[in-house]
């Protein structure tokens, strides 16, 4: 009896070290561990220094590029990290980092971030400012949305936009002075909730939209929602999915904001911000191994490849996907941003203390 009972324990035991087992070797080949990379680039480099660089957004008629800067080690430390939005001028010679939030009075933890110009010319700047630590490991309790105008070089705050779905906000797409949508890429804004939903790569994650009045969910089952780009004509979104792998294109109405899916483009890498470049084709900023991604943020003397893809969307709903930067880290770690501006691309990072400024080799 009792041995049976033993053999039976053993048996119980032995498939749950199984089950385990496979489940961890499956997430570390999601997460691309086993994967092997061939480092190249089609750019030459240059390091410009920047605490915590995570998005970039370019006026391509002015050359002007806005990034958004915090200082994220600084903030799970306990210190004082002041954030702010930097201007960088694509079309002078040697461009320097302007600071354009020096008169926002309030605290400014710049995550996504995004660029409406109106039919007459005006430009809106949208920034999810994080609240909490302001980091993907701490909470972003009391995040909101701040808008701002550019006039005369600098950026005035017309409005701060707050909401009970505002509660893990990642990436920001404007589709009006005053209208955007926003991804939570948790459902949750506990740390280690955050976690579970990463590593068990629950479908929770979600899509807003503010019509200038109220938010409504437009998308919801992502594997954690992050970047957002728009297509040239504004019927279509997208929307990547980083540990879901893929990059997810909606049909937009126009009128409600409402969203309904088209279809998704598989990749073979974690995706994270997206940009649309004058032609339509998406900009995407990638993590090739993202558990290397997870312990450099837990530790600045690691380094966690980057990698940006471009994807060209031809007719009949196919694609085509070019590969222009893989990087093992010590160029830049944990890429969140790449943005093209004719022969140059400026490569951004959520933790490190710069972004590349590339341009095309001959």
């Amino acid at each position: 009896m009792f041995k049976k009972i033993s053999i039976g324990i053993g048996v119980g035991v032995g498939v749950i070290i199984v089950l385990l087992s496979a489940f961890v070797l499956k997430t570390l080949n999601d997460a691309g561990q086993f994967k092997s990379l061939k480092f190249h680039s089609d750019y030459k480099t240059t390091v410009v220094t920047l605490a915590g660089p995570e998005d970039i957004v370019i006026d391509y008629e002015n050359g002007m590029a806005f990034i958004g800067s915090f200082d994220r080690r600084a903030s799970i430390r306990g210190e004082k990290a002041p954030g702010g939005i930097y201007g960088y001028s694509l079309r002078t010679e040697k461009p320097e980092l302007v600071n354009l939030t020096t008169d926002f009075e309030a605290q400014l933890h710049p995550h996504g971030i995004d660029l409406y110009i109106s039919p007459s010319g005006e430009r809106f700047l949208f920034v999810i400012n994080m609240g909490g630590t302001g980091a993907y490991v701490g909470t972003t309790e009391g995040s909101t949305v701040e808008i701002f105008q550019f006039v005369g070089g600098k950026l005035n705050h017309l409005e701060t936009v707050s909401g009970s779905l505002i509660f893990a906000p990642n990436d920001i797409l404007s589709v009006g002075p005053r209208q955007f949508y926003f991804t939570n890429d948790h459902v949750t804004d506990d740390p280690t909730g955050k976690k579970i939903e990463t590593y068990l790569k629950l479908p929770l994650s979600n899509i807003v939209y503010y019509d200038g009045n109220e938010m409504k969910k437009v998308a919801e089952n992502m594997v954690y929602a992050n970047g957002l780009a728009i297509s040239i004509d504004g019927k279509k979104i997208y929307a990547s999915a980083t540990t879901g792998r893929l990059i997810r294109i909606y049909n937009r109405d126009t009128i409600t904001g409402a969203l309904s899916v088209m279809k998704d483009i598989g990749l073979d890498t974690c995706p994270d911000n997206i940009n649309r470049d004058t032609q339509g084709n998406l900009w995407v900023a990638c993590l090739p191994k993202v558990l290397s991604s997870n312990s450099y943020v837990s530790d600045a003397s690691k380094v966690a490849p980057s990698q940006v893809i471009v994807i060209k969307l031809l007719d009949n709903d196919e694609f085509e996907i070019r590969e222009v930067y893989l990087d093992d880290g010590n160029g830049i770690s944990f890429c969140s941003s790449a943005c093209p501006f004719q022969d140059r691309l400026l490569i951004g990072s959520p933790y490190d203390d710069h972004f590349l400024d590339c341009n095309l080799k001959e």
